[in-house]
């Protein structure tokens, strides 16, 4: 009784908590009801700590019973304060990250070098002040006294030198591991940020200038450039919305919204845009899922209807490869007119602060102007009614600012909306001149645009006065930057944009990069160049030959080491490294689909061509890439190895949709410079020996080279290459006079050193070294003979798990079975040591296995022999000591005992199948 009442107290005790923390969320709660404010520049909370599959599941309930309990009003109040609701049930459950402060940094104290440093200059200045005073015969010991001082100077200087450069590599190193990516773009010169020194007043009169439109209820006067449009033939649908929204874990959400529609009112926590001055701010999450909805019915809408040109308009339209079309077709025309010595006039327009400019009523006129429906209107004209934004900075916040012009950049109807009022001007301009023909016959478009940054091409100098005209008119009546691009110079040609981008790479590989920066870094940033530019493949074989020679210095391999082994991935040993020249040819060939599968029309019939020189064309690749996918699938799918029908996945050529052909392209391209890399390695004779392996191969991860020592690295490559200073490589090289064996005498080549001298095994060499292997493999066993499993049980019959709609199945872990739980009790000898006896009570024998592992219980046998062989030699291993211990094996299973039997390594750590597979079960 007395436990009972116990059990009783402790959960009355527990329920009393529970209501406390409840009632203080509430009163939380409802202190935000009285008077509401932004949940903007709280602290961040730590959710990674929490439980994804339970704790989380208890907080969404617990929140939405919170939310039906104290939320109450409108749908407009609700939904302004669920985000507050949210954020303080969320603090009382999971608590916020403390804020560290910044420390002030204590003054920095001169070091035991230092100091002697300084005192060393100054008995210096002091010797070169009394030699002026002193005689001739002190002159002299002055001079010596002063020479051994400057020499201690110099050499405290050069210690003191090593060390702080010896500090900077390894905060420098420190900064790498911590973050890989930010220590990259800071090397490769990525425009740092920088810090806002403006007063408070300042910044607000700056806000108010900028977003202040005093014309703005004013209604545009009637323009002549308008041209009347055809009415819509698809109306604008709104049916994803329930679709998307219904994806959340309560409908909770998706009711709120439905009223916001239903009503066309936008709450007032959607139109509260917070920034730190920057472009993008902050907006509600639910009010940019509500828009994104809409915004993606708008597009299709416009492009439906062709009221959106994509020949001409490319921003934000789903799709469309808009900057490298717009570049690809520029690029043609500049070389056709080049080459025919035509005329050709190209104007690039970019209108000042376009996106913050914009006028409201301009956005009125193009809603009206295509006939988007009349209740989709008011809700954007009651969202930019009432829009308003702030800036915060490490000192101070400004206040709300009214956007009575312009639109915000991080919302997501903002790009369509801007689109529209664009493509007002845009389409008025068009009309006035006809754009220029490329020798395929198509007429390109006089005007090409992506957001606001136009570029107008015209035959002539008089139709570009026209065009030009024109868009002044318009944007007067609606009131270059760098960029991803492509320069341009007076020349129209590549070749001074080529040299600089040689002499960009050659200052990126002056510094001490390493091979993960290169990888991760280097390579993305040099790819776009190398594919907007007329690039040859003779230029790019140049870079990369620059490459290998950092890649082979960074890795610690001798320069004769091979390229192929850099970049192979089908070979024995691969590195996670790309070739700069297959990254080239299948940019090129990506390029290339873009423009010859681009959904533009006019971008199709262009005839816009990928020019790489004289030793290799896209267009080849490409046809050879199609031609070889439809002989596989003619031929159908092979199986490899022990692979049984079916069980590899293979795609069909024609079955697969256009986005699955362009990848299957691709792959095949890298797949044929892959034949040419194995065919070169099977050229060479002493570099290529691994291609007779047959043995797994190995992958070399990015954890796995950051893990290994560097000398490991090196070892592991050369071993594999052959390019160890073995005697037959020194001779080779000239840094040796025979290439015989000091030991025994003979050819001292690789294969002879490691399993092959007949004094080394004498002296226990290779015995030495096939115990250090057997021992670590025993160590491993014996930990997992220690381990408790429990008895191999049947499994009982699999029942169905039906799972509701839009609940997620339960994943049981299910541990992975072994041979050691098919017994108990599990005894291990190893052969190490000491001389290894068979266990006489299963079988009387003189042979040793290196490691037995028995059960007298379960009446079972595990035999492990390890050798280690030349890697050309393992087949031949693996039957010899398969042939010596068959007949051990068959007398076991005579007596009823199973026994598997694993068998062999070899001399540089590659194991065969068998082993692998033994090792796992």
């Amino acid at each position: 009784d007395g436990c009972m009442h116990t059990a009783q107290t402790n959960r009355l005790v527990r329920r009393r908590r529970t209501l406390g923390r409840k009632h203080t969320i509430v009163l939380e709660i409802s202190q935000c009801q009285q008077s509401p404010k932004t949940t903007q520049g709280e602290p961040p909370m730590p959710f990674q700590k929490a439980n994804p599959s339970q704790r989380r599941k208890e907080s969404n309930e617990d929140l939405d019973k919170v939310l039906g309990a104290v939320q109450a009003g409108s749908a407009e109040r609700k939904m302004d304060l669920l985000t507050a609701i949210t954020y303080n049930v969320a603090k009382e459950r999971f608590g916020t990250v403390p804020r560290r402060e910044n420390k002030a940094r204590p003054e920095k104290q001169d070091n035991r070098r230092e100091r002697k440093i300084k005192q060393l200059r100054k008995e210096i200045k002091t010797l070169r002040k009394q030699f002026k005073l002193a005689s001739a015969e002190g002159k002299e010991g002055i001079k010596e006294l002063t020479a051994s001082l400057r020499e201690q100077l110099i050499r405290i200087r050069r210690a003191e030198r090593f060390k702080q450069r010896r500090k900077k590599q390894e905060a420098a190193r420190a900064q790498f591991i911590k973050d890989p990516y930010r220590f990259t773009k800071s090397l490769l010169g990525e425009a740092r940020s920088g810090t806002l020194t403006s007063s408070k007043e300042e910044v607000e009169q700056f806000v108010e200038e900028a977003f202040s439109d005093s014309t703005r209820d004013d209604a545009l006067e009637g323009n002549q450039g308008l041209t009347n449009i055809d009415l819509p033939t698809t109306s604008l649908s709104t049916d994803q919305a329930r679709k998307i929204i219904f994806c959340s874990r309560s409908q909770r959400l998706w009711k709120l919204m439905r009223v916001i529609w239903s009503k066309g009112t936008i709450p007032t926590s959607w139109r509260r845009a917070e920034g730190q001055f920057r472009t993008i701010s902050l907006l509600s999450v639910e009010g940019k899922i509500f828009f994104a909805v809409l915004a993606k019915r708008m597009s299709a809408y416009m492009t439906q209807n062709g009221y959106i040109n994509t020949s001409i308009q490319n921003g934000s339209v789903e799709g469309f490869s808009g900057c490298l079309e717009h570049t690809g077709v520029l690029s043609q025309l500049i070389q056709e007119a080049k080459e025919k010595k035509g005329s050709l006039t190209v104007v690039w327009l970019d209108f000042a602060n376009a996106y913050g400019s914009i006028p409201h009523n301009l956005i009125q006129v193009a809603l009206d102007y295509y006939h988007i429906p009349h209740n989709i209107q008011g809700m954007i004209t009651s969202y930019l009614r009432d829009i308003k934004l702030r800036f915060q900075s490490a000192k101070f916040t400004t206040k709300w600012q009214p956007v009575e012009k312009g639109i915000v950049t991080g919302c997501t109807i903002s790009p369509i909306l801007f689109i529209m009022g664009m493509n007002l001007i845009i389409s008025a301009a068009s009309t006035k001149s006809k754009g220029p023909k490329t020798t395929a016959g198509c007429q390109q478009p006089v005007i090409r645009a992506f957001m606001d940054d136009l570029t107008v091409i015209t035959p002539t100098h008089v139709q570009a006065r026209w065009v030009l005209a024109e868009l002044d008119r318009m944007a007067t009546w609606g009131n270059p930057i760098r960029c991803l691009g492509k320069w341009y110079d007076d020349s129209l040609s590549d070749k001074n944009s080529i040299s600089n981008t040689g002499k960009q790479v050659e200052e990126w590989l002056k510094k001490k990069y390493k091979c993960w920066i290169y990888q991760h870094g280097l390579l993305p940033r040099l790819m776009w160049l190398l594919t907007v530019y007329e690039v040859l493949l003779s230029t790019v074989e140049e870079m990369e030959r620059k490459f290998n020679k950092h890649l082979r210095r960074w890795l610690g391999i001798p320069p004769s080491f091979t390229s192929v082994g850099l970049y192979i991935r089908s070979g024995q040993l691969q590195l996670p490294l790309s070739s700069v020249v297959e990254e080239f040819k299948v940019a090129k060939c990506r390029l290339s689909l873009i423009y010859r599968d681009s959904r533009d029309q006019l971008t199709r019939e262009a005839g816009v061509r990928t020019r790489s020189g004289r030793k290799w064309a896209a267009s080849t690749a490409i046809d050879l890439a199609e031609c070889s996918l439809r002989t596989k699938e003619i031929i159908g799918n092979p199986c490899t190895g022990r692979q049984g029908l079916g069980t590899a996945h293979f795609q069909q050529w024609s079955k697969s949709s256009p986005r699955e052909k362009r990848i299957m392209i691709l792959d095949e391209v890298r797949n044929l410079e892959e034949e040419g890399r194995r065919a070169k390695s099977i050229e060479l004779v002493t570099q290529g020996v691994w291609t007779r392996w047959n043995l797994p191969k190995r992958t070399i991860t990015w954890s796995e080279l950051w893990r290994l020592e560097p000398f490991r690295i090196s070892f592991l490559l050369r071993a594999v290459y052959d390019t160890l200073p073995t005697p037959v490589n020194l001779h080779r090289w000239g840094r040796r006079e025979d290439p015989m064996c000091r030991l025994c005498g003979g050819k001292g080549t690789m294969a002879h050193i490691l399993s092959g001298c007949k004094i080394a095994l004498t002296q226990g060499r290779y015995r030495w070294r096939h115990d250090k292997v057997l021992a670590v493999l025993a160590d491993i066993l014996e930990k997992e003979r220690g381990k408790r499993r429990p008895a191999k049980v049947r499994p009982l019959l699999s029942t169905i798990a039906f799972v509701k709609e839009g609940q997620r199945p339960i994943v049981h872990s299910q541990a992975r079975q072994n041979l050691l739980q098919s017994a108990q009790g599990w005894e291990m000898e190893v052969d190490l040591g000491r001389r290894l006896h068979f266990p006489e009570a299963i079988l009387s024998t003189t042979l040793r296995p290196d490691i037995i592992m028995w059960s007298l219980e379960g009446k079972r046998i595990i035999l492990v022999e390890l050798t280690v062989p030349w890697e050309e030699g393992c087949e031949e291993a693996a039957e010899r000591k398969n042939g010596k211990y068959q007949q051990l094996v068959q007398d076991c299973r005579d007596k009823g005992i199973p026994s598997p039997i694993c068998v062999e390594s070899d001399d540089k750590g590659w194991t065969e199948r068998p082993l692998e597979e033994s090792s796992r079960s």
